[in-house]
């Protein structure tokens, strides 16, 4: 065979075997870390030498536009750099509670207290034992994706809380984010063996360091205006979110000061957040409180007498992350847009307090006990009240308003506040399937990227005649509940209801700490989860949790069959009370007679309501 070649710019050739012209290319190196190597042979079907070329010319140009828009900028030093400085901060964390614990590598402090000494060592070292029997196949799963075997998304978990621990976002529809990716997976192997390690080397890794750096002389939140700014021209925080993030320099100047950035450190933001913690949970609200600053707050109450004290509850850790992450991440603006010399650790790093797991974690959200339920659902609101005005006083009337429908979405389908209080009537959508045809609420652009999801409406919210009072007759565009006025820096329609709800329940007497709307989520996932025969992954798709067995299950099946799967699963769920008396009697599938009227007037009332606060607000 006669091979003759022609070299072009760049590494690029045209070469012939026998009597046709091949095109090859050579991969750029910056491709490596993707497994992608070794160069492209293409035939040009051609064996003509000026066609081959102009052919060849073509490719050319094409795949140097390919490359500049889908190779990788970011090296493998600084992508390697970032997740060692993760793997590293997660083993330190590991020390530290060691250190705290005196030695425990999974029990807290006052778990060992509880159990003593001796039986507490026996339980963690059980325990640190059953952690290695999914190791392996935790190493396997980070190997499956590394290969091409499984995809990226598969451990979508892992990266986005590697992403959360380096302070970044890795956007896995780049070249950038999927090398970032790749290598925090690389990393959480890594950190898997180094947490199995008896005793770990120090030091693991040189670490980058700034030699006798020159600090800034600008006070700490100069550029906090501008920190603000980026982050909400980048879509990365909603203006609710940003308006929230304004109380953060609030809080700091008036419980440590205005500082200079050169006199930020660890013993600052350590006092910062137990000086937080010290203050009364929603004290800006409270009439006692809300004329003071947060330290005379927190001198005022020093002040009472310690059975006082005791009796006030004070601000939660989830609210003080919220602040120490706004902080952690003005440090990492002010590096990357070169306020401050690069490599200087984030003193912030290291002040947030882990998030309950387990009974914990349970019993900070817990579920609505069969006793409120009972007492909720058999209320004036749904047996009958005395007028609009009067719910909570029994009498023959029922007002189908959002404070009567809002709650069955949450109790029997699991959606969250915002999810149903912001749908619009075009979002009720239908399919036909093997059981017939069924309705469910479209949800996009809710709380996670997980959360978007199709939930088939429950049977029960059908018969009480949702569709005919809130969905026929009515334009797509029109909100399902207008009377939930627009509320807020983020206008949201679950703010007017969650005042309502909230207001109900207080006049109904069955109020309970850590029990709330979003507890009706674990409600629905717990009696499917002990329900025989359903399978997980249809749980997530209802819940809007994101899981290898939910997207293995949505590929699995048409839409349709998926559906039908979704509805029979939903059904389940009951309340366990007698609601019969409230099923729609009219005709199906048509507007119910009066219901164009009625929403009118519950608009009307909460325009009413609305003007009324804002009048009181301007005195």
């Amino acid at each position: 065979m006669v091979h003759s070649e022609t070299k072009m710019a760049f590494g690029r050739y045209l070469r012939r075997r026998g009597n046709t012209w091949f095109f090859r290319f050579r991969w750029p190196r910056a491709l490596a870390a993707c497994q992608i190597s070794g160069e492209l042979v293409l035939s040009l079907k051609t064996g003509d030498y000026r066609r081959a070329l102009h052919r060849a010319r073509v490719l050319r140009l094409g795949l140097d536009t390919l490359m500049t828009q889908f190779t990788p900028a970011m090296s493998r030093a600084e992508a390697e750099g970032r997740v060692r400085s993760w793997v590293d901060a997660c083993h330190w964390r590991h020390e530290v509670h060691r250190a705290e614990t005196n030695g425990f590598a999974l029990l807290e402090t006052h778990e060992v207290e509880r159990m003593g000494e001796e039986n507490a060592r026996e339980l963690d070292a059980l325990m640190r034992f059953c952690g290695t029997i999914y190791r392996d196949d935790q190493k396997k799963a980070v190997k499956a994706v590394l290969t091409g075997k499984e995809p990226l998304d598969t451990l979508a978990p892992v990266i986005d809380r590697a992403a959360l621990g380096m302070g970044v976002t890795i956007d896995r529809t780049t070249p950038d984010g999927r090398l970032l990716a790749r290598t925090a997976l690389r990393g959480y192997s890594t950190l898997l063996d180094e947490l199995h390690e008896a005793v770990a080397d120090i030091p693991r890794q040189a670490q980058a360091a700034v030699a006798n750096p020159v600090l800034p002389g600008f006070e700490f939140f100069t550029h906090w205006d501008e920190f603000i700014a980026t982050k909400k021209s980048d879509r990365k925080w909603k203006k609710d979110t940003a308006s929230g993030a304004e109380a953060t320099p609030r809080l700091f100047k008036d419980l440590i000061g205005d500082l200079p950035f050169a006199r930020i450190n660890g013993d600052i933001v350590g006092r910062f957040r137990r000086e937080y913690l010290k203050l009364p949970y929603n004290y800006s609200h409270d009439r006692k409180w809300n004329k003071l600053t947060p330290a005379k707050v927190i001198e005022e109450v020093g002040k009472l007498d310690e059975t006082a004290r005791n009796k006030i509850r004070t601000t939660s850790t989830t609210t003080a992350n919220k602040h120490i992450l706004n902080l952690i991440e003005y440090w990492d603006h002010l590096a990357l847009h070169g306020k401050i010399p690069r490599g200087l650790d984030n003193v912030f790093r290291g002040h947030l307090t882990a998030r309950p797991r387990g009974r914990a974690a349970r019993d900070e959200h817990q579920l609505w006990p069969d006793d409120l339920n009972k007492t909720f659902f058999t209320s004036p609101l749904y047996t009958g009240c005395k007028s609009i005005h009067r719910r909570v006083l029994p009498g023959d009337e029922i007002h189908r308003d959002a404070l009567f429908w809002v709650p069955f979405f949450g109790r029997l389908m699991g959606v969250r506040e915002d999810e149903i209080c912001s749908r619009f009537v075009g979002d009720i959508e239908w399919i036909d399937t093997e059981i017939g045809r069924v309705a469910y609420l479209r949800i996009r652009d809710s709380k996670t990227p997980s959360s978007s999801r199709d939930v088939p409406i429950h049977e029960l919210i059908l018969d009480l005649g949702f569709l005919e009072y809130r969905y026929y007759g009515r334009a797509p565009d029109e909100p399902l509940f207008p009377e939930l006025i627009l509320q807020g820096v983020e206008p949201r329609r679950s703010g007017a209801f969650s005042g309502r709800f909230t207001e109900y329940r207080k006049k109904i007497k069955i109020m309970r700490r850590g029990i709330d709307f979003r507890s009706y989520r674990g409600n629905v996932e717990t009696a499917l989860r002990n329900t025989d025969g359903i399978n997980a992954g249809w749980i997530d798709e209802l819940i809007g949790h994101d899981s290898p067995v939910r997207r293995s299950e949505g590929a699995r099946y048409t839409k349709s069959i998926f559906m039908a799967n979704l509805k029979r699963t939903v059904d389940k769920i009951a309340i366990g009370v007698d609601l019969s008396i409230l099923y729609h009697l009219g005709p199906r599938g048509v507007q119910a007679a009066g219901s164009a009227d009625d929403i009118a007037r519950y608009l009307s009332l909460a325009e009413r309501e609305m003007n009324k606060k804002v009048a009181r607000r301007r005195r």
